[in-house]
C-alpha cells in the first residue's frame, strides 16, 4: 500500500488568474468567487414536457431525443461527448460540441435535458470531466483538433471558467483524447494529451514532394507527439520527455488502467494507421517504459476506442479496442495462462464486428443479469472528399460465460444509420439501467433509452478525498454466489468521459451482500452492510 499525502489544496496558484467567465447567449458572470456568484443553472423557462415514451421491451433500445431535448443538440464540427455530473445533483448531464463551441445540457431528472450553458465561446471537439483543480466539482478538459488544450473550472452548478495558467501543449498535432490518472501517487490526477498527426508543412507539400492540403489524408502526414502534464504541488508541468512518453504516434485513444496487475496505473494507447498498440507500464513514479510486444499486444489496429472490464467471470480484466477498419471491427484482448495478452474476439462471439468500423464503446451490464454486455457506435471514416458511410448502432448481450450475440429489434434505437464517433454512459432517467448518448458527424446526437428487461442493481459512488473519478479503483460486489468485479479507469470509450457512477447488475439477488473496494493507493476496505437492490450508496474512503 503507498503513502498518500495530505489533501491538496488544489489549485492554489493557478486560482490567481481568472479570465472572465463565461455566460449563454454571450453575457457575462460575475467572477468575483463562488460565494458571489447567485445565478442558479436551471431551466426554469423550460417547456413543460409530454410524458416520456413508454417502455418497450420489444426495441431493446427506445429513441427518446426529441423528447428529451437533446434534438437541440446540432453538431457541425465536434465528435464528442460525454455524460457527467457537472452540477452535483446526482444526475449525469450531457456535454457536447453544438454551435460554435461546447455546450452542456442539465438533466432535469427524468431523462430530459434544458437549454444548453456554454463550456466555450468557440472551438472545442471533445470535453472530458475530472476533479483537478476544484475541491469538489468536476472539471473540464477541452480538446481541441488544431491541437489546443484547455482547462476549465467546474463551478458546481453547471457553469464553467477558463484557468489560462494551464500551460499551452505545443501546437504541432492533431488533438484527438485526453485521459487521467495518478500515476506517481501524488494524491492528484496528471493529464495524458492524446494526438494524432502533424500539419501540412508551411512549404506545403511532404516529404516526398507531393501537395500538401486540406484532402491530403492523415494517414500520410507524420505522426505527433503526445503531451504528459505532471500534476504537482505548483500547478500542471508538461514532462512529456521525462516521464518516456514523448514517441510520436498516431493516437486516437488513451485510457489509464492498471494493465499488468503490479498496482501503479498504466497507459494503453489506441493508434491509427493498422499499427500495434503501445503500452507504457508505469513505475509508481511518474515515468513509464513501453511494453506492449511484451505483454502479447501484437496486432495492428486503427484503434478509436478502449474499454476493459470481466466479460467471463474469471475475475481478470479484457480489454476491447474498437477499430475502424471493417476488415476487424473490434479486438478483445485476454490475458492467457502466461500472462501475456491473446486477441480472442471470435472466439467469443464478436467476429460480426469485422462488417463495420467501431469507435465508441462501452463494456457494461446492460441488462443487469450479472456480467458484462458491449455495445458500440460505428460509421466508416471519412474520405478524401470528405464524406463517410454511416452505420448503425451494435448491441452484444453476453450470456455469462463471455459469449456475445448480437441482439436487433426492428424499430430500435439501435437502427439509426449515422456517421457516429462518441459514445457515452448513464443512467439519464435514474430508474436504475445504463442509457447511452451517440455523437455523429454533421448531426446531433442521439439518447437511446435501456429499454431491456432487467434483473437487479445497484449503483456505486466512490467518496474519495483526493480526486474524482477514482481512476486505479477496483470495486468487488459479493451478491449470492457472485463475485462481480469493476475497475474504475480513466476515459474509456471515444470522445468524452461517461458517468462516474458504478453500476452492477446482480440479477435475481435482493441485495449486494458486501462490497470491497481497493483504492487507487492499495489500501482496501470492505462494507459489509449489504446493498438493497435499486438503490444507489456512496461508499467513502476511511484511513
Amino acid at each position: 500500500m503507498r503513502q498518500m499525502p495530505a489533501r491538496p489544496a488544489y489549485g492554489t496558484q493557478m486560482r490567481s488568474e481568472w479570465a472572465p467567465c463565461l455566460l449563454f447567449s454571450a453575457l457575462l458572470w460575475s467572477c468575483a468567487s463562488d460565494d458571489d456568484a447567485d445565478v442558479a443553472s436551471t431551466d426554469s423557462a423550460a417547456p413543460s414536457l409530454p410524458p416520456a415514451p413508454v417502455e418497450n421491451a420489444t426495441l431493446l433500445f427506445q429513441d427518446v431525443t426529441s423528447w428529451s431535448g437533446l434534438a437541440r443538440a446540432g453538431n457541425d464540427t465536434g465528435p464528442g461527448v460525454s455524460a457527467i455530473d457537472v452540477n452535483d445533483d446526482g444526475l449525469d448531464d450531457v456535454l457536447f460540441s453544438s454551435g460554435p463551441g461546447l455546450g452542456v445540457w442539465l438533466n432535469r431528472g427524468d431523462g430530459s435535458f434544458s437549454d444548453p450553458l456554454p463550456v466555450t465561446s468557440s472551438g472545442g471537439m471533445a470535453g472530458f470531466g475530472a476533479q483537478l483543480v476544484g475541491e469538489a466539482h468536476l472539471d473540464m478538459m477541452v480538446v481541441h483538433g488544431d491541437g489546443l488544450l484547455e482547462l476549465y473550472e467546474g463551478l458546481g452548478d453547471g457553469r464553467f471558467r477558463p484557468m489560462p495558467s494551464f500551460p499551452s501543449p505545443p501546437r504541432a498535432g492533431t488533438g484527438a483524447s485526453v485521459t487521467f490518472g495518478d500515476f506517481d501517487y501524488s494524491g492528484r490526477l496528471s493529464v495524458f494529451f492524446a494526438r494524432t498527426n502533424l500539419p501540412c508543412p508551411e512549404s506545403g507539400r511532404l516529404s516526398d514532394g507531393s501537395p500538401c492540403n486540406e484532402r491530403t489524408s492523415p494517414s500520410s502526414l507524420p505522426a505527433a507527439a503526445p503531451v504528459y502534464f505532471s500534476h504537482t504541488e505548483s500547478g500542471f508541468v508538461d514532462t512529456t520527455a521525462a516521464a518516456g512518453l514523448a514517441a510520436p504516434a498516431r493516437l486516437l485513444a488513451a485510457m489509464a488502467i492498471d494493465v499488468n496487475g503490479d498496482g501503479p496505473l498504466d497507459l494503453i494507447l489506441g493508434t491509427d494507421g493498422g499499427v500495434r498498440d503501445p503500452v507504457y507500464l508505469s513505475n509508481g513514479k511518474g515515468s513509464f517504459v513501453e511494453r506492449g510486444l511484451e505483454l502479447g499486444f501484437e496486432r495492428g489496429t486503427a484503434a478509436m476506442g478502449l474499454d476493459a472490464a470481466d466479460i467471463d467471470g474469471d475475475g481478470d480484466m479484457e480489454i476491447f479496442v474498437s477499430d475502424q477498419f471493417p476488415s476487424r471491427g473490434g479486438v478483445l484482448w485476454e490475458k492467457g495462462p502466461s500472462g501475456r495478452y491473446l486477441e480472442t474476439g471470435a472466439k467469443h462471439g464478436l467476429g460480426e464486428l469485422e462488417q463495420y468500423s467501431v469507435w465508441g464503446v462501452g463494456l457494461h451490464d446492460f441488462d443487469s443479469d450479472g456480467d458484462i454486455d458491449l455495445m458500440c457506435c460505428s460509421g466508416s471514416p471519412m474520405g478524401s472528399d470528405g464524406t463517410a458511410v454511416g452505420q448503425e448502432r451494435l448491441y452484444f448481450e453476453n450470456d455469462g460465460t463471455g459469449l456475445f450475440t448480437r441482439r436487433t429489434a426492428n424499430g430500435s434505437a439501435l437502427d439509426l444509420v449515422s456517421e457516429a464517433r462518441g459514445m457515452a454512459f448513464a443512467d439519464f432517467d435514474d430508474d436504475g439501467d445504463i442509457d447511452a448518448v451517440v455523437s455523429s458527424l454533421r448531426q446531433g446526437v442521439q439518447l437511446l433509452r435501456n429499454d431491456l428487461p432487467q434483473g437487479n442493481a445497484v449503483k456505486l459512488r466512490l467518496d474519495y478525498p483526493w480526486y474524482g473519478p477514482v481512476v486505479g479503483a477496483v470495486v468487488t460486489v459479493s451478491a449470492g454466489a457472485k463475485s462481480i468485479r469493476r475497475w474504475v479507469t480513466g476515459t474509456p470509450s471515444f470522445g468524452g468521459s461517461s458517468s462516474m457512477t458504478i453500476h452492477v447488475g446482480i440479477g435475481g439477488a435482493p441485495a449486494a451482500d458486501a462490497v470491497e473496494v481497493r483504492w487507487p493507493h492499495g489500501a482496501t476496505q470492505v462494507f459489509s452492510e449489504p446493498v438493497a437492490a435499486g438503490t444507489t450508496v456512496t461508499l467513502t474512503y476511511a484511513p
